[in-house]
């Protein structure tokens, strides 16, 4: 159980101890109800399992990512580490490295996402700085360092899928008809499947391979 000392007027310590047994003391300002239910805070918290640790909490972001990256190095794969550790150092770092675990807000997060789009950087860099911070963070949770992860709900910028170009039926036919033999037409490679394919509006794309063994020409008729 929490235990209470008056200070002064207007000053309590209230002392416990952690889950793990380690002693933590606090200072709470105000009248001893305000001491009491701060106590009580402690108490239930860790009764519930989501006690959080104030010591824990005042790590800075920069030095614990780093020590989260050196108790996972082990179980990744060395490319997914260079890529963390440059994630760490360019991207969270500089932006974040300074701030306490525990005082790392979500609005914090989500400028830190701003700021990133507003610099250039592509949706895909952000999202993977993104997707470390929220490790780092996820193991200060489990750590009981952190209430709540900062990097949940942050919005993202969307990826760009671009639709893969292709022939119009049109250029194949022209194409085709311009592969000198054995490589065209491509009736003699396709068959009777690509009858069946050209019933079905479905047109394959020309034979790259056969056209480089044609010596990489084609005459295309206009």
């Amino acid at each position: 159980m929490a235990s209470i000392g008056k200070i002064e007027p207007g000053r309590y310590e209230v002392r416990w101890r952690t889950p793990e047994g380690a002693s933590r003391r606090k200072v709470v300002r105000g009248g001893p109800e305000q001491a009491r239910r701060f106590a009580r805070s402690l108490e239930s918290a860790k009764d519930r399992g989501t006690y959080v640790d104030p010591q824990l909490g005042k790590q800075t972001v920069g030095v614990y990512a780093n020590r989260w990256l050196d108790s996972v190095r082990g179980t990744l794969k060395p490319k997914t580490v260079a890529s963390y550790e440059s994630l760490i150092r360019s991207r969270i770092v500089p932006a974040l490295g300074t701030r306490r675990l525990a005082n790392l807000r979500p609005s914090d997060v989500q400028r830190w996402v701003g700021d990133m789009q507003a610099a250039g950087l592509s949706a895909s860099r952000i999202r993977q700085a993104h997707v470390c911070l929220k490790q780092v963070l996820d193991a200060a949770l489990r750590d009981g360092a952190l209430g709540r992860n900062a990097a949940s709900g942050v919005k993202l910028p969307r990826l760009e899928y671009k639709e893969a170009a292709y022939f119009e039926p049109q250029i194949v036919a022209q194409i085709e008809s311009g592969l000198p033999a054995p490589y065209g037409p491509f009736g003699a490679h396709y068959g009777n499947d690509r009858a069946s394919m050209g019933r079905s509006g479905w047109t394959p794309a020309p034979p790259y391979r056969s056209l480089a063994q044609a010596g990489g020409r084609a005459h295309v008729p206009q």
